[in-house]
C-alpha cells in the first residue's frame, strides 16, 4: 500500500516539478523563500489530499458497489490531464512570480486539485489518513526543492516536459494496474 501512495503522489507531483524547475523566479531566490514556498505548496497539496480522502471516504459509503471504478476512473482522468497538459506551451509558467506568496498560493490550489482528486481516489484504497497527509507533505516538499536546484543546473525544457509526461503516464499505468491487480474487481 505503501509503494502504490508513494508512485501515485510522485506521479502528481511531477507537474510542480516541472513548474518549479522552469521558473526562474524561484530559481533567483533565497533558500529561506524557496523552503516558505516549498511549504506552501506542500501544507496546501497535503490538505487538499486530506480533504478529498475525507470526501472520498463519505462517497464510499454511498456508492459502495462501484468504488474501485470511480476509484480508477478519477486517476486515469488525472493522469490524462497531465500527459495532456504536458504537451501544451510551459511559456506562462516560466513567467509566474512564484516568490510571490498570493501567486504561489493560487498555484498551490490550482495543483492542489489533482492532489484533492487523488484523495477522493486513495479513498477506495483505505488509506490511512496520516499516511496520505505525510506523504504528500513530504513528497511535495522535496520535488520543489529538487526542481529549482535541478532548473539552476540544467533548464531544459524538453527534460521538464517529458518528466511531466511520463508523470501522466505512470499515473495512468497504475491506476489500470491497481484495478486490474485488485482480486475484489
Amino acid at each position: 500500500m505503501i509503494i502504490f501512495l508513494t508512485i501515485i503522489v510522485l506521479t502528481l507531483s511531477t507537474e510542480v516539478f516541472t513548474v518549479v524547475f522552469l521558473n526562474g523566479f524561484l530559481r533567483d531566490a533565497r533558500f529561506s523563500r524557496l523552503m516558505i514556498s516549498a511549504l506552501i505548496v506542500a501544507i496546501i497539496n497535503a490538505a487538499m489530499a486530506g480533504l478529498g480522502l475525507l470526501i472520498g471516504t463519505e462517497i464510499i459509503k454511498l456508492l459502495s458497489d462501484f468504488t474501485a471504478i470511480l476509484s480508477t476512473a478519477i486517476l486515469l482522468v488525472v493522469g490524462l490531464k497531465i500527459l495532456l497538459k504536458s504537451t501544451k506551451s510551459k511559456l506562462h509558467e516560466m513567467s509566474w512570480e512564484l516568490t510571490n506568496y498570493k501567486v504561489l498560493a493560487g498555484f498551490s490550489f490550482a495543483t492542489g486539485i489533482n492532489s484533492f482528486l487523488a484523495g477522493v481516489a486513495l479513498a477506495a484504497a483505505a488509506t490511512p489518513f496520516t499516511d496520505l497527509i505525510s506523504m504528500f507533505f513530504i513528497i511535495y516538499l522535496l520535488i520543489i526543492v529538487t526542481g529549482v536546484f535541478a532548473g539552476k543546473l540544467n533548464s531544459n525544457f524538453s527534460l521538464a516536459v517529458r518528466i511531466s509526461f511520463i508523470g501522466g503516464l505512470a499515473l495512468m499505468a497504475t491506476a489500470l494496474l491497481t484495478f486490474f491487480y485488485n482480486p475484489g474487481n
